[in-house]
C-alpha cells in the first residue's frame, strides 16, 4: 500500500514501526510478536541505508533487543520457542528441502515440510523440558494446519480492518467460520498420541544449538572436519543426557519437602520406593511439585497418596498424574461417590485408583505404614512410618483439647511438618518441626523461606 503511494523508504520505515508498536501494545509485546516485529524492523532498515541483509543477524538483534528490554524473557516458553523454531527455519530450511527435491516431491510441498521440520528441531530443547511429550503426527498435522492458518489469518485481518471503517457485523461471522475450522482441526489432531521425552538443562540446550549450527549451511568448514565435530558433539551430548535422564536409585532414607506446597511430600525409602504425598491446591504448586522432583531425577512413582482429598483438587491431581508415571493412587478420607467416580473418569487410567477410608494403611510388604487422626469426620493428622522414621502431618488445624484428647497418636516423632506452629502444638513430641512460619517456642523448629526445599537424608 505505501509502496502504491510512492511513499519513499525512510518515510515507509517509520510508517511501519509505528503500526508495528501498535500492534505489540495490543498484543501485550509478547515475545513472538515482539521478535517478529524487530526482525521485520531489521529487515526494512536494511533495504533502506543499502545493506545487505543477514537472517541470522536480524534474529540475533531481535534476541538482544527483547532480552534488553525484558531480561526474564530467557525463562519465558513462548520466547524459547519463538526463537528457537526461526532459528531451525533459517539454517536447516534449505538444506532439507533440496534433499527432498531429490526425491521428486513437488517444490512447493518440499518448502513446507522443510519448515515443519526445521522449526520442530529448532524447538525441541524447550519442548522436552516444558511440556515433557511430543506429538507423533506434528509434521503431517502442521502440513495441514499451517497453510489454513496462514490464509484463516489474512481473512481475519481483512475482515477486521474493513470493520473499523465500515461496520459489517457478517463479515466477522464469515471470518470465524475458518477460525473454528482451524481450531476444530488443531483440537482433532490433539487427540493422538503423544510420547513421553527426556529433559534439556540449559547446558545441554546450548551445546544442541550449537550442533544444528554446525550442520548447516552458514558453518564454512570442509565436509571432513565438519562430520568429525558433529559426531564428537553427537556422542558427547548423548552421553550428558542420557546421564541427565538416568533415574536416582535412592539406597537410604530421602525426604523432600517444598515450602510454597506445605502439605506435599516426598520420601523414597532404602529400597527406593518412591511416594509423594499430595500434589498442592493449585497448578502453581503442581508444578512446583514437578519442578522438585525432576531436579531429584524422580519420573517414575510406587505411590501418589492424597490427604484430604477435595473436587477442587481433581483437574490439579488429573493433570499432574497424566505428566508422571505412577503405579498406585490412593485417595484418603469418607469421599463422596460422586468424588470418587470424578476422579477416576479424568485419569487417562483409573485401574491403578484406590480409595482408603480406614484409619490405617500400608504399602506394599508393609515397608510403609500410615495411620491416620480424624476428628468429627475430618482429617487432621497423619502417622508415616517406615525405616524406622516416624513422621507426623498436620493437615489440618488443631485446638490444644483435641491434641490433648489424642495424646497418644501426638508423640514420639522424629519429624513434625505443619504449615503454621502455634502454640497448641507445644503438646505435641517431636525432635524436630518444619513449617513455614511459628509462635515463639522452645521446640527444635526449623522455618522454611519462600520458595525453597527442605531435604533429609539419612546416613
Amino acid at each position: 500500500i505505501l509502496n502504491a503511494c510512492k511513499l519513499k523508504k525512510k518515510h515507509q520505515f517509520f510508517v511501519v514501526a509505528g503500526v508495528l508498536f501498535i500492534y505489540c501494545l495490543l498484543c501485550d509485546f509478547s515475545p513472538s510478536i515482539f521478535r517478529a516485529s524487530v526482525m521485520s524492523l531489521c529487515l526494512m532498515l536494511g533495504m533502506v541505508l543499502g545493506e545487505q541483509n543477514d537472517s541470522l543477524s536480524n534474529l540475533s538483534l531481535a534476541g538482544i533487543i527483547v532480552l534488553l528490554s525484558q531480561p526474564l524473557y530467557l525463562y519465558d516458553v513462548g520466547f524459547l520457542l519463538s526463537f528457537g523454531s526461526v532459528f531451525g527455519i533459517l539454517i536447516l530450511t534449505k538444506q532439507i528441502s533440496k534433499l527432498l527435491e531429490k526425491i521428486k516431491l513437488p517444490k512447493a510441498i518440499c518448502e513446507l515440510i522443510a519448515v515443519t521440520i526445521s522449526a520442530t528441531l529448532g524447538t525441541i530443547p524447550a519442548v522436552f523440558s516444558f511440556f515433557g511429550e511430543i506429538s507423533l503426527i506434528s509434521i503431517f498435522s502442521n502440513l495441514i494446519v499451517l497453510p489454513l492458518f496462514s490464509i484463516m489469518f489474512v481473512i481475519l485481518l481483512v475482515c477486521t480492518f474493513v470493520n473499523l471503517i465500515f461496520p459489517l457485523p457478517f463479515l466477522m461471522s464469515f471470518a470465524e467460520f475458518f477460525i473454528n475450522i482451524v481450531v476444530s482441526l488443531s483440537a482433532i489432531f490433539a487427540k493422538f498420541q503423544t510420547i513421553k521425552t527426556f529433559s534439556f538443562d540449559a547446558f545441554s540446550g546450548i551445546v544442541y544449538y550449537v550442533l544444528l549450527f554446525a550442520i548447516s549451511r552458514f558453518c564454512l568448514i570442509n565436509l571432513k572436519s565438519k562430520m568429525i565435530i558433529v559426531l564428537t558433539v553427537v556422542l558427547s551430548l548423548s552421553t550428558y543426557v542420557a546421564d541427565l535422564n538416568t533415574p536416582v536409585i535412592f539406597t537410604s532414607d530421602f525426604l523432600s519437602v517444598q515450602s510454597s506446597v506445605e502439605k506435599s511430600l516426598f520420601l523414597s525409602t532404602k529400597n527406593n520406593q518412591k511416594v509423594l504425598i499430595n500434589v498442592g491446591d493449585d497448578e502453581y504448586d503442581a508444578q512446583n511439585i514437578a519442578n522438585m522432583l525432576k531436579s531429584l531425577k524422580v519420573s517414575t512413582l510406587d505411590y501418589l497418596l492424597l490427604f484430604d482429598y477435595k473436587d477442587s483438587k481433581q483437574s490439579n491431581v488429573c493433570n499432574f498424574v497424566n505428566d508422571f508415571k505412577v503405579k498406585n493412587i490412593v485417595a484418603f478420607g469418607r469421599l463422596d461417590n460422586s468424588t470418587k467416580v470424578g476422579l477416576a473418569t479424568g485419569l487417562k487410567s483409573n485401574k491403578n485408583l484406590s480409595f482408603c477410608e480406614d484409619v490405617s494403611f500400608a504399602t506394599n510388604n508393609n515397608e510403609i505404614n500410615i495411620d491416620i487422626l480424624y476428628v468429627n469426620d475430618i482429617f487432621k493428622a497423619t502417622n508415616i512410618a517406615f525405616d524406622g522414621i516416624s513422621i507426623l502431618k498436620i493437615e489440618n488445624s488443631l485446638t490444644a483439647n483435641q491434641i490433648s484428647k489424642n495424646s497418644i497418636f501426638f508423640k514420639d516423632y522424629d519429624l513434625c511438618f505443619a504449615k503454621n506452629f502455634n502454640l497448641a502444638m507445644n503438646n505435641i513430641v517431636a525432635k524436630k518441626f518444619i513449617c513455614n512460619s511459628a509462635v515463639e517456642t522452645d521446640k527444635d523448629l526449623l522455618i522454611l523461606d519462600n520458595n525453597t526445599t527442605w531435604s533429609y537424608k539419612t546416613t
